[in-house]
């Protein structure tokens, strides 16, 4: 990173260090600073330096600050006056830096403070045409990029971003390596990112006692909370605690979650304020953003303590948006929000879709963590025992579907139940008379208005080629309409699931 610092100053004038909180802005710099011979003045922004005035007052002082670096400009830097007027300063200042024979550099740290009076002043006249001996280097979170945008527009100034400042792979095994842990470097990364704080925290977890470790989680969601966001103001930071509930989403479900029509523009200016959301292209061209996973974690843990109920609103929100899109998130959703009947619900309206359309182990994972008044019911039962079956686990499937069969009565109460026992017979039927007698019975209800509808639909006629590939071994019992015909020389053998769900796309 100091040779990027290094090369950006060298080439340009103004020089900006943007990235959100944690990513070592200031550690950089400082680490370029002491590597370089080049003198630097360093001011750092506190929360009242918003006032042109006092943000005056601070660069005459910083610049001050040379005097023993700076012995031939002495004299001039000495006769700097904080309180003089900003024109007479301005020319006090252009006329001494005139006589430098070395490159000087003023950095401002935590420049985001000075809350879009970087342009005023002393220092706005500077951004404006400084003289060729003084260099400038602004160190802030992303809003400083809109402030400074005509000096990036007009090529006097460069820009380093977060992408700069993230540790690549090198970086996070020096650093992994330095605290004697045993973490694989590329999962670290995939997990962070490469925002530095976190993999700091990473690096400090593996070498500490497992009852230790939370406390380092908590000193993340501490610098979280107080570095990022309290800077938000109150109603951006509980959007942002809002829609980190959800890792990737669209604007309409941000809408959804939050309750905010303009949830569409306040996700655009947290991308353009780089508050750890990124915005991609979807397969229909609609904006996805999704959230830094451990930002987005650790604003879920805030939330959570802060007020469970609400988060589990907002989980049920999710869910209820995504359950005719995406049922398998909204699934997890709901599970989240311990609705844990609605969960059932959903998987009741979408088990077959999401068995198809290759969800079989979540769907399994899923029938296992249900409450045993749920888990244990004849509909996840079949459902659990129909994803075994997806996933090659045969004989535990079949054996759990007449576990099923010999728990029911001969004439199964409820429609829930009799759809998908009726479906389940499909698919876990080996007898060829009995197959046959399932496929039958579904051809049937196709017929019935309501029965099978939309992608489940789909699905259903999905399957049942599915089963008449499979009765190709007894061709007799099948009629000839229900058979794809056999090409000249081809045998007949048996399908397996994957290789079907491939030649028959739903």
């Amino acid at each position: 990173m100091s040779a990027a610092i290094e090369a950006a100053v060298s080439g340009h004038r103004i020089s900006v260090i943007s990235a959100p909180s944690g990513h070592g802005k200031t550690r950089a710099a400082a680490e370029w600073a002491a590597l370089q011979p080049r003198p630097v003045a360093w001011l750092c922004l506190g929360p009242t330096d918003d006032d042109p005035a006092v943000l005056t007052s601070g660069v005459v002082t910083a610049l001050r600050g040379l005097l023993p670096a700076q012995q031939e400009l002495g004299e001039a830097l000495g006769r700097l006056d904080p309180g003089a007027e900003v024109n007479r300063l301005y020319n006090q200042i252009c006329r001494t830096f005139e006589q430098a024979r070395a490159v000087c550099v003023l950095v401002v740290d935590d420049a985001q403070r000075a809350a879009g009076q970087l342009g005023a002043g002393l220092l706005g006249m500077l951004l404006d045409e400084a003289p060729e001996s003084l260099r400038l280097v602004f160190l802030g979170t992303t809003p400083i990029e809109g402030w400074l945008a005509k000096q990036l527009l007009e090529s006097s100034a460069v820009q380093l971003s977060a992408q700069d400042l993230a540790f690549d792979r090198s970086e996070t095994e020096g650093l992994l390596k330095r605290f004697g842990g045993r973490l694989d470097a590329r999962e670290v990364l995939e997990d962070t990112q490469g925002w530095p704080i976190a993999v700091q925290v990473a690096a400090l977890a593996s070498q500490r006692p497992p009852g230790a470790q939370d406390s380092l989680e908590d000193l993340l969601r501490s610098y979280v909370q107080t570095q990022i966001l309290d800077g938000l103001g109150d109603s951006l930071a509980v959007f942002v605690l809002t829609t980190t509930a959800c890792t990737e989403l669209t604007a309409g479900l941000a809408t959804a979650m939050s309750g905010r029509q303009q949830a569409a523009a306040v996700l655009e200016e947290l991308v353009d304020r780089g508050i750890f959301l990124s915005r991609h292209c979807g397969s229909d061209e609609t904006p996805v953003y999704r959230w830094h996973p451990i930002f987005a974690r650790q604003c879920t843990q805030i939330l959570l303590r802060q007020d469970p109920t609400a988060l589990n609103l907002i989980h049920r929100r999710a869910g209820e948006y995504l359950c005719s899109t995406e049922p398998m998130r909204a699934l997890r959703h709901f599970e989240a929000a311990h609705d844990h009947d609605r969960a059932m619900e959903v998987l009741v309206e979408n088990w077959l879709e999401l068995i198809i359309g290759d969800h079989a182990a979540q769907v399994a994972t899923f029938c296992a963590v249900l409450p045993r008044r749920l888990s244990g019911a004849a509909a996840a039962q079949l459902i659990l025992a129909c994803a075994e079956e997806a996933i090659g686990e045969h004989q535990e499937a079949r054996a759990r579907f007449h576990r099923v069969l010999d728990s029911l009565p001969d004439h199964p109460r409820g429609q829930e139940v009799g759809s998908i026992l009726r479906v389940a017979r499909l698919l876990l039927t080996d007898d060829p008379k009995a197959a046959l007698e399932a496929t039958r019975d579904v051809h049937a209800r196709l017929a019935v208005a309501g029965e099978y509808e939309g992608r489940e639909r789909v699905a259903v006629l999905f399957l049942l080629t599915w089963t008449e590939l499979r009765l190709r071994l007894h061709p007799p019992l099948l009629p000839r309409s229900c058979l794809p015909p056999l090409a000249s020389g081809q045998r007949c053998t048996r399908p397996t699931w994957s290789a079907a769900r491939w030649a028959v796309s739903p």
